[in-house]
């Protein structure tokens, strides 16, 4: 082979042996083909001419094509960075000599060339063209995964405010039957009187009642509609068995409910060992074991009985950011709050498509006559940490509430730090962010999971950081 043509040879050799050399150090980014190089070359037809004058055997035609279909490639490649990244300062062919080792330059004469062994370790344009194409293209793609990724995130971000806003706000509730726990005050009259309003028969739980008369006539204010408001005065931590009597004759006479909100609780803000046993006790019955004994009495009736289809069912779950993590001071309200999230979760599963769709809800701090009694003795670093989430009105919390209820929501949150808490205490559960319909509208599960799973590894990062803040909250108030 005479000297031009080795050179010829030489100069693709060094070129992708070059190329190569960046790629296995994945620096390649840096390095852009310069247009004097590619013309130096001059691809594939001066190449087609020294190989077809050239009397070496040791390439056949099979591997002649893979060499020009390789080349083309190298211009290809050249053509996208001088596109992409123009601001990339041209190497210099002297400075590509320069990081080419003696083991990697072109045969010296044409012997050597005829010998594939000699060559083949070191000569990229031998690969495979799907493999040479792989390792001289990756770098390039990279913009364009990146581009693809922030486009599918702001896609899902905007399919999952959009699923956020369109909410049936407006559902008629004519002859649904509600019954409301905790029903007197709080969020769970609140609850009461948006039911109420959109046309359903509500009965309200709770013991004093005196304060029951007083919620009916706030939830009416001077209605007079074709719906009614009942009241059933019980003790909620009373037995099953006394339970199952008042509810079960109520259902006698007015009817076989048809949307069960289990709101009844309170709690008390003690550090563990200053918690009487008593009040540890009374927490679990009306925080918990109230909620699954209402719900095991109601449930069969609601499985059985016809006059409305079983997904128009609900039964909702007030639970608390209490049991979505453990706060200083709230040792046995958390456990009650937590024993109740896990039935919620547990008969969610049981139940599936066949039965009353599952609500929990995970409502802030809120004010009602509860929180106050809650403030009476609450440690002062109990206090400090519950002051970053403000206090939320029991009318706004309860809309948010009743407008995941009727939506099939499966997790209901207040304001964008309960969702993302909510996306963070997930663990292994359906995406929290979807409402019922993810369950025949896949494209919606689906973007809800996607959505969730790329927020997963910056709420980590935020609630590492809050844990440690609460811990610094605890250490300095209690040095």
């Amino acid at each position: 082979m005479t000297g031009y043509r080795r050179t010829k040879v030489g100069q693709l050799n060094r070129l992708v042996a070059f190329k190569n050399k960046f790629l296995s150090q994945k620096v390649q980014r840096n390095f852009v083909v310069g247009s004097k190089f590619i013309n130096d070359i001059n691809v594939s037809k001066k190449l087609e001419s020294l190989l077809g004058q050239s009397t070496c055997t040791s390439y056949p035609d099979s591997q002649i094509k893979s060499i020009l279909c390789s080349v083309d490639l190298i211009k290809n490649d050249y053509l996208r960075n001088e596109r992409h990244r123009k601001e990339v300062c041209e190497i210099p062919i002297t400075e590509i000599h320069s990081y080419i080792p003696k083991s990697q330059k072109a045969p010296s004469d044409m012997s050597s060339l005829s010998k594939l062994q000699n060559i083949s370790i070191n000569l990229p344009l031998l690969l495979k063209e799907d493999e040479f194409y792989d390792s001289v293209t990756d770098d390039g793609y990279r913009p364009k995964l990146i581009l693809i990724f922030v486009t599918a995130s702001v896609f899902a971000a905007c399919l999952l405010f959009y699923w956020h806003v369109d909410y049936s706000s407006k559902k008629s509730f004519n002859g649904f039957n509600v019954l409301i726990t905790g029903g007197s005050s709080g969020i769970g009259l609140s609850l009461a009187k948006l039911f109420y309003i959109a046309g359903a028969n509500v009965t309200i739980v709770a013991r004093d009642l005196e304060k029951l008369k007083s919620a009916r006539e706030i939830i009416t204010c001077g209605r007079n509609g074709d719906n009614n408001v009942f009241i059933l005065s019980v003790d909620l931590t009373s037995d099953y068995n006394i339970l199952n009597e008042v509810l079960s004759n109520h259902m006698t006479t007015f009817g076989y409910v048809d949307i069960v909100v289990n709101c009844a609780g309170y709690a008390i803000a003690r550090k563990f060992l200053d918690t009487p046993t008593s009040d540890i006790e009374r927490m679990l019955r009306l925080n918990y074991l109230s909620a699954v004994y209402v719900t095991r009495i109601l449930l069969p009736f609601m499985l059985d009985q016809k006059v409305h289809q079983t997904h128009e069912r609900r039964i909702a779950f007030i639970c608390s950011l209490a049991s979505q993590v453990g706060v200083y001071g709230y040792t046995a309200y958390t456990g009650s709050k937590y024993a109740l999230r896990g039935f919620a979760e547990t008969l969610e599963m049981e139940l599936g498509y066949k039965g009353p769709i599952i609500t929990i809800a995970f409502p802030p701090d809120t004010d009602t006559p509860g929180y106050t009694l809650e403030n009476i003795g609450k440690p002062a670093t109990t206090k400090a940490i519950s002051a970053t989430g403000g206090l939320a009105s029991p009318d706004d919390v309860a809309k948010s509430i009743y407008l995941d209820i009727i939506n099939g929501k499966l997790v209901s949150t207040y304001g964008l730090k309960g969702a993302f808490l909510s996306w963070l205490t997930a663990g292994i559960f359906p995406p929290v962010s979807a409402r019922f319909r993810y369950r025949t509208d896949y494209l919606q599960g689906i973007i809800s999971a996607f959505a969730e799973i790329l927020a997963a590894t910056p709420l980590r990062a935020v609630g590492i950081v809050y844990a440690f803040w609460m811990r610094y909250i605890t250490f300095k108030y209690n040095e």
